[in-house]
């Protein structure tokens, strides 16, 4: 038996059976990008749109706003980024006071 595989990915965004990225969208916590081909972000890779913004995107969901990003070298690169980027943010946040335990 022969066959082909397509491994590069959805091809649009608006045509993807996929329940999380659908259901990101049609909850406003994701967009398309301008093209359709990936998820609109910001430039530090968070998702723009909707609340709350602590989602970030990397790799070929990026490919409408970064076109090349498929190789293992820059999706590293994006990981590094992203990771640093929610490191940052958790350190801000107020840490949660435990109950009082009983005795």
């Amino acid at each position: 038996m022969q066959g082909i595989v397509d491994a590069t990915g959805i091809s649009r965004i608006d045509e993807t059976g996929d329940p999380l990225l659908r259901r990101l969208v049609v909850r406003g916590l994701a967009r398309p990008d301008g093209f359709g081909l990936g998820l609109a972000a910001s430039d530090d890779d968070r998702l723009s749109a909707g609340q709350p913004d602590r989602l970030w995107t990397l790799g070929p969901l990026l490919r409408g706003t970064l076109w090349e990003c498929v190789a293992v070298p820059d999706i590293r690169s994006q990981a590094a980024e992203v990771a640093a980027l929610v490191a940052a943010e958790v350190e801000c946040l107020p840490v949660p006071r435990r109950r009082a335990e009983s005795a």
